[in-house]
């Protein structure tokens, strides 16, 4: 499996963390209104597909999907019942979706937009909590399939088989999210942060990882947000 890294450019990332110790909370300004499907159960991801942003995917006790920015939705089959907590889709969210669902967070793969699914079946995952799924390209191909684990990342040309451990340089058990800066067909800078461990960069996924450093070391990285543009 070969990961090609791609020239450079300018991105801007927005950082969402807590203060630790503090528990400040910032207060987003404008209105807000319910649109999704879940009623009473806790929703535990959300994603849009990259090159139609109408489609969206919502991860609760279920998978629901919408095609019309969340005006409507319904219910996808799931093949294991219990929370959806990490669902990507690449393209314009009619081909390839991939979702951990369950107690113990199997991988499934959809080609179909999530009508019917492929467990991935690897004993790399099997003592292996799934925290977040990415693809590295927002095409309909999808690129390769990275899982975020409590064992570090792993990567997938297929989605199904070959499982390759990547991330050099990050700190193993650390990693609960992973992101990719791209557009169609280009992955330029791949992203990762982990609980307590700070936020990395590289152009390359299997290794060259490096720590950027923040000017608050004391924030704690959950996600990480990363926008095109001509701003770092």
């Amino acid at each position: 499996m070969c990961f090609h890294p791609h020239r450079q450019f300018h991105a801007l990332i927005v950082t969402f963390a807590l203060v630790a110790g503090l528990g400040q909370l910032v207060s987003a300004t404008g209105s807000w209104e319910t649109i999704g499907p879940w009623g009473g159960f806790k929703m535990e991801c959300l994603a849009q597909a990259p090159l139609d942003p109408n489609v969206l995917f919502a991860g609760c006790y279920g998978l629901f999907k919408s095609g019309d920015a969340g005006a409507s939705w319904y219910k996808l089959p799931v093949p294991q019942q219990g929370n959806v907590s990490c669902v990507a889709a690449p393209g314009a969210g009619q081909g390839l979706v991939a979702i951990a669902s369950g107690r113990d967070c199997p991988i499934f793969l959809s080609s179909d937009g999530g009508d019917s699914w492929v467990h991935v079946e690897e004993d790399v995952f099997a003592q292996n909590q799934v925290h977040w799924l990415s693809f590295t390209r927002d095409t309909a191909d999808g690129g390769s399939l990275v899982a975020c684990t409590s064992e570090g990342l792993f990567a997938s040309d297929d989605g199904l088989t070959d499982w390759q451990k990547v991330g050099d340089g990050i700190p193993t058990t650390t990693t609960i999210a992973f992101f990719t800066c791209s557009a169609p067909g280009q992955a330029r800078y791949y992203f990762a942060c982990g609980q307590n461990q700070g936020l990395y960069r590289s152009e390359d996924l299997a290794s060259g990882w490096q720590e950027l450093h923040l000017p608050q070391p004391e924030l704690r990285i959950y996600r990480v947000a990363v926008q095109w543009g001509n701003r770092m």
